[in-house]
């Protein structure tokens, strides 16, 4: 009789334990699932520029800091700035160009971090063009008329001699339209972002401007918002910011996942593609995500013949850093240092 008590006491608490041990468990989840704030991240290319967002995303480092971001490809700066103000999504990754045009329209928007601080452009044409002269008169492919391509477009012909004016500049919507463009002969040349401007080189094209080479500051890719969300979602903002940083810090330390996320949603299957892409825009991504007045002077100066106003713009007018300086100093670089060693740079 007392061996039969005894077993089944020790069911019960065995039952007991189990029943503790999953309220525990599911009550955790449950803390966390809480915790976890739903975010719409739009951004408008599909170039590897984006690669540390698309990080953020597949490692799962955006829930590891409180967020779900739901990435929405929108293309072109011009619907991802109108879905913006509209509240149809929290976040947008950038340009400055993008960035200072809105607000030179009387949109409200800031600049709370920046990964990418170069042009990442070329400037490729067809192959029976020989020279900078060739271009009178014909036609350009660029993405949009708001974002860092026709920028590049325009102070790369500025760089080879030209004026904007002498050359018709086509929005084509991507890249990929501009390459279209340029195989059907419809364009003459293209202002394109890498990886795709390896990919015209391959198809035959020729290479007349490497922005990737000149050490210009460029507000290029950034995370941006509402100047009102910022202010009132701060602790949602830190949290994107420091996934977003992570990402970087993941991306430099484990190139082969990087290089399947790129693949998948850049939609790149070539290695030789997908290795260089790799090397060319790893060195310049910023995991500090640290603002950069002199990048927006480029920015200003580069729009000041389309915008007079721009000239006489405060380079910090549209930059937000609070939140930045509070995460450098929260000793979260230093967590990240021990993480992933070696990628402070």
């Amino acid at each position: 009789m007392n061996r039969k008590r005894t077993i089944e006491r020790a069911h019960v608490l065995c039952l007991t334990v189990f029943v503790l041990a999953w309220l525990t468990v599911w009550g955790g989840m449950g803390v966390s699932s809480a915790q976890v704030t739903k975010v719409r991240v739009a951004y408008p290319t599909l170039g590897a520029v984006v690669l540390p967002v698309w990080t953020s995303k597949e490692a799962g480092l955006d829930r590891k800091h409180g967020v779900d971001a739901e990435l929405i490809l929108l293309r072109g700066g011009t619907p991802t700035i109108q879905g913006l103000l509209s509240k149809s999504f929290e976040f947008a990754i950038l340009s400055g160009t993008s960035t200072t045009l809105a607000n030179l329209g009387g949109a409200d928007l800031v600049v709370v971090g920046t990964y990418h601080n170069r042009l990442n452009f070329k400037i490729i044409v067809r192959p029976e063009i020989t020279g900078p002269k060739d271009l009178i008169g014909k036609k350009m492919g660029i993405q949009t008329f708001t974002g860092a391509s026709v920028f590049s477009a325009r102070v790369g012909l500025h760089n080879l001699g030209l004026n904007p004016g002498d050359v018709q500049l086509v929005a084509m919507g991507d890249n990929a339209g501009i390459l279209a463009g340029m195989e059907s002969k419809a364009l003459a040349s293209g202002s394109i972002s890498d990886p795709h401007g390896l990919i015209a080189q391959k198809l035959g094209f020729k290479l007349l401007l490497d922005f990737g080479k000149s050490d210009l500051p460029f507000t290029n890719m950034s995370v941006i918002a509402t100047r009102e969300y910022v202010t009132s979602h701060e602790e949602v903002v830190t949290r994107y910011l420091k996934a977003v940083m992570e990402g970087i810090r993941h991306l430099l330390t484990y190139p082969d996942m990087a290089k399947k996320t790129l693949s998948k949603y850049a939609r790149i299957k070539d290695p030789e593609v997908l290795d260089y892409t790799y090397r060319l825009f790893t060195p310049n991504f910023i995991p500090s995500l640290v603002l950069d007045p002199a990048g927006m002077k480029t920015v200003y100066d580069g729009l000041a013949e389309q915008r007079p106003e721009a000239k006489n713009l405060d380079p910090r007018a549209f930059l937000y850093d609070p939140i930045i300086r509070k995460i450098q100093q929260s000793g979260f670089p230093e967590e990240l240092d021990r993480l992933y060693p070696g990628t402070r740079k």
